[in-house]
């Protein structure tokens, strides 16, 4: 089933065009994804986060563009198409969900979250999917998925329904796509 999409609450576009990553940090979407999967654990498993919290990253390329030479004496390198940052944290909640939603959201600010880092996602990449599952207390939880994207709306192609008992709690984010820019420092 298709749900209803939260609305971004600011001009994602010029949100976007005003964040900056330098080319020589084109590695800070990725690092922004994985801090947001490890608090998604801390956030599900407390202090045994140690023990039971799973974050795995995943690195997909495509052959070698005649673009990107490789050095004198190696083969070409392949360039990156995707990193897939995959946790068992606690999911895009509700509250997690409407804090995405919400520019310079303080929801993680007593971690230092300045509420931006899913915008640097569309300054390097071309878009970010999430899927991810959630389970509430008794209650049963979500399956939902989006595309985040530069655009108008910002999170598109939304779905959601409720999670299966036998599902477990999981969100996947997959970069995709690095903007030609950022194609020579991500390698």
């Amino acid at each position: 089933t298709t749900g209803a999409a939260p609305q971004m609450k600011l001009d994602l576009l010029g949100r976007v065009k005003n964040t900056h990553v330098p080319q020589a940090n084109a590695f800070i979407p990725v690092f922004e994804a994985v801090v947001n999967s490890i608090h998604a654990t801390e956030d599900r498993f407390g202090d045994r986060v140690a023990a039971l919290g799973e974050v795995e990253i995943r690195i997909e390329r495509i052959p070698p563009a005649p673009t990107l030479p490789g050095v004198p004496g190696r083969h070409p390198v392949e360039q990156v198409h995707q990193f897939i940052v995959t946790d068992n944290g606690c999911g895009f909640t509700d509250a997690n969900l409407e804090s995405f939603a919400t520019a310079d959201s303080t929801a993680k600010a007593h971690r230092g979250g300045k509420g931006v880092g899913r915008f640097s996602w569309l300054v390097v990449f071309e878009e970010a999917l999430i899927q991810s599952t959630t389970q509430a207390d008794g209650q049963g939880g979500w399956s939902r998925s989006f595309t985040f994207r530069a655009s108008r709306e910002g999170i598109e192609e939304f779905t959601e329904r409720p999670a299966r008992e036998s599902e477990a709690c999981r969100t996947v984010v997959a970069l995709r796509g690095v903007k030609k820019r950022y194609a020579g420092a991500i390698r």
